[in-house]
């Protein structure tokens, strides 16, 4: 029913088959876990699977973003989620001076993507790294 009502919609308004044939794309698109949130979106057996494989990955030094997309990280500095430049608007947040009162420290516990650098840092220092594939 929807196709024939886009279908239907895109004769009426004099859109050419290659238009029509992108709505129809977006329209029947899967969608895009990764930006949906990644682990945060499943439940019971499927995330402890998730995290369970995450782990193994993690153990031989692959580091898999459990959000989904590095953009979902420090939401709080207000740099956006776009991908575009958002590398740099972080860093521009975070600071460069420790001495500053500006200055953005890790928090205490860690969380986000301080103790994802942490994990990827005691990989190293226990010696993994001369495990590495």
């Amino acid at each position: 029913e929807q196709i024939q009502e886009l279908l239907s919609n895109s004769k009426e308004k004099g859109v050419g088959y290659k238009e029509f044939l992108s709505r129809l794309k977006s329209k029947v698109r899967e969608p895009d876990y990764k930006r949906m949130g990644g682990l945060q979106l499943l439940e019971g057996d499927e995330l402890e699977d998730a995290k369970s494989f995450i782990a193994q990955l993690k153990s031989r030094g692959w580091f898999v973003v459990p959000n989904g997309e590095l953009e979902s990280w420090l939401v709080d500095l207000g740099a956006g989620t776009s991908n575009q430049g958002w590398l740099l608007r972080v860093f521009s947040k975070l600071g460069t001076d420790p001495e500053l009162d500006s200055y953005i420290k890790p928090p205490v516990p860690l969380d986000d993507v301080w103790e994802f650098v942490s994990n990827i840092s005691d990989w190293f220092e226990n010696g993994n790294c001369t495990k590495a594939i």
